[in-house]
């Protein structure tokens, strides 16, 4: 699949006794006020992300982005979350598990 070739061919740097992220970075945004439709295609879309070790990254808003957060996590994949709050403050308030 492409994801292996490019991961392949990639020269990650390493942290110190630290294995890197895995190569491939994809970020899913979308609306907040998505409709249901939308919400299944965005986890669809990441299903099939993760499945190819990709790593997904978005913001905490509600909506896409969370649906994002919350289907990588439930299949073993690997999220990274981008936030415009300090780092003991979560917006929206209920994606304070996340």
């Amino acid at each position: 699949m492409i994801l292996k070739k490019i991961c392949a061919s990639n020269n990650l740097l390493q942290r110190k006794n630290k294995p890197p992220l895995p190569c491939a970075r994809v970020s899913i945004i979308g609306s907040r006020h998505a409709s249901e439709k939308e919400l299944l295609e965005a986890e669809k879309i990441t299903k099939i992300l993760i499945k190819n070790q990709a790593v997904i990254v978005s913001g905490l808003a509600k909506g896409i982005d969370t649906v994002a957060h919350q289907t990588a996590m439930k299949y073993g994949g690997i999220t990274i979350a981008v936030i415009g709050t300090p780092l003991n403050k979560t917006y929206p308030k209920e994606n304070t598990e996340l």
